[in-house]
């Protein structure tokens, strides 16, 4: 990924976060030969520019010159496994273009030659980089920028944060991402605007997860062309939504445009989705206790939550409230802020580790193959890598069915859960050395048969409480040691002899 605010001055231009080098390799050809422009020449180089989306082409050509640079490009990639990034260019000769009536003339002025040339290749990190125009001259008066993608993920769809790279920069007529031989090109219209930034985060999280719920419920294994293919349709979504287009292909033939994806906002994944923003949102800042089921379905209870959110505006909330789960989903991001969610397609990471250290939530929908059935687990992360803490925030299996909800306290932990025979359990609880918080300190459990208000410890009821018979309603003081049912208490101590009968096994 790339990120950019261009400048016009000469203080350094930043597209990522940290720049670790500069490879000193140059691309400079003599001046083209002349003859007319090519369509693709004209809207690379800003002469010309597509009204709409609705007015592009279907397909554009790269110079020949960028596509030798796009191949150095990922050719440093895999050597160094870092990403890296150039500056593109068009130099036009004598004489220069002129406008007729409001057109270029260079289109029909064979006389016009034209050089396209490339800047200095910058070296990144292992999943962004960044360009400084100090040193290049990377600044407004270069029309594309291009960048290698990680051989991680080896996509070559552009993210979220190139594509709000493009739209902030003025100057850019496009951008274009590679991946081994293969390239796409995001390409601004008339209609492409700054305004458009604040969406685009939503829209790829929307059109990423759109395209995965199938492949989720299926069970089918999702082969690497088939993510390959969701991952250009949810960009071209979000770019066409932005009043771009996207174009992909080899990096030596033309590109052809790139269908959008076509999300069905109505599908109650995203009302999970949802929740699950909630909860890292209620761990990160320690807000009101989640007292709502972890499940796709939209109560009352969750409805009064969400329209009493302070920070969530009118509009938002209700559209999370009562209009399309995909449109609820869209909107809680944006409000959530462009640093506070990274999409991907098992769900999404926030806040957004690409712009920060340290701890973080995700949320991932996986499919099991052996169970043959899907959960989702919402997991505070606290660390990178191999070395990374991971505990359950949040958990959903719709095929048990089971599903649990953990609350941040000033004290410690909240949880509510279902379990597979119909138990459920709210109060306190303890993660220890355990992945999943354990019923721990006061809190209810209850079964198909009675209900326990009292201690646990360890998951399980441990010390004294009240237990209540649920088909006859008759209650009593309990006392639960370790390997004991609960034994009902007369009066006094339980430890002497004022222990009546044992009423019940765990």
């Amino acid at each position: 990924m790339v990120f950019a605010r261009l400048r016009k001055s000469r203080r350094p231009l930043w597209i990522g976060v940290a720049v670790v080098g500069v490879a000193a390799l140059v691309v400079s050809l003599r001046l083209g030969a002349a003859g007319p422009w090519s369509q693709s020449e004209m809207i690379l180089s800003g002469l010309w520019t597509p009204a709409t989306p609705g007015d592009a082409p279907a397909e554009i050509v790269l110079p020949k010159s960028w596509t030798r640079m796009l191949r150095d490009l990922y050719a440093l990639q895999r050597s160094t496994d870092r990403e890296h990034a150039a500056c593109l260019d068009v130099v036009v000769g004598s004489p220069m273009p002129y406008k007729v009536q409001g057109a270029w003339n260079v289109a029909d002025d064979p006389t016009v030659g034209r050089e396209w040339t490339t800047g200095e290749i910058q070296e990144g990190e292992k999943s962004f980089v960044m360009l400084k125009n100090e040193e290049t001259g990377c600044g407004a008066a270069h029309v594309a920028l291009a960048h290698s993608h990680s051989a991680d993920d080896s996509y070559d769809a552009p993210s979220d944060i190139d594509l709000e790279t493009l739209l902030s920069t003025a100057a850019l007529k496009a951008s274009l991402t590679i991946s081994f031989d293969r390239v796409c090109a995001i390409v601004k219209t008339g209609a492409s605007s700054e305004k458009f930034v604040p969406k685009v985060r939503a829209d790829y999280a929307v059109a990423m997860s759109s395209e995965y719920f199938p492949t989720l419920r299926s069970g089918k294994s999702w082969s690497w062309y088939d993510a390959l293919a969701a991952a250009r349709s949810a960009a071209a979504y979000a770019a066409e939504r932005a009043a771009t287009v996207l174009y992909c292909g080899k990096i030596d033939a033309p590109l052809a445009r790139v269908a959008a994806a076509n999300p069905d906002l109505g599908d109650p994944l995203f009302i999970l989705e949802t929740k699950a923003l909630l909860v890292a949102g209620q761990h990160m800042s320690a807000g009101p206790e989640l007292n709502f089921d972890f499940v796709p379905e939209r109560d009352d209870t969750y409805v009064r939550f969400v329209r009493d959110i302070p920070w969530l505006a009118s509009a938002d909330a209700e559209a999370v409230a009562a209009g399309p789960p995909g449109q609820g989903y869209a909107a809680m991001v944006g409000a959530m802020g462009r640093s506070a969610v990274m999409p991907m397609f098992y769900g999404f990471a926030g806040p957004d580790p690409r712009f920060q250290e340290g701890r973080y939530f995700e949320l991932a929908c996986l499919h099991d193959d052996e169970a043959s059935s899907w959960s989702c687990i919402v997991a505070d992360v606290q660390g990178r890598g191999k070395r990374a803490l991971r505990t359950f925030a949040a958990f959903y299996d719709p095929k048990i069915p089971e599903w649990e909800i953990v609350s941040a306290d000033k004290g410690g932990y909240r949880t509510r859960s279902l379990e597979a025979d119909g138990t459920t359990y709210t109060g306190s609880c303890d993660y220890g050395f355990a992945i999943r918080c354990m019923a721990s300190g006061r809190g209810t459990l209850e079964t198909r048969l009675y209900r326990f208000e009292g201690e646990f410890s360890e998951g399980k009821p441990f010390g004294r409480g009240v237990y209540t018979q649920l088909q006859t309603g008759e209650s009593w003081n309990v006392v639960k040691k370790q390997d004991s049912g609960f034994e009902r208490v007369v009066g006094g101590d339980p430890d002497e002899k004022s222990v009546d009968a044992v009423v019940a096994k765990p």
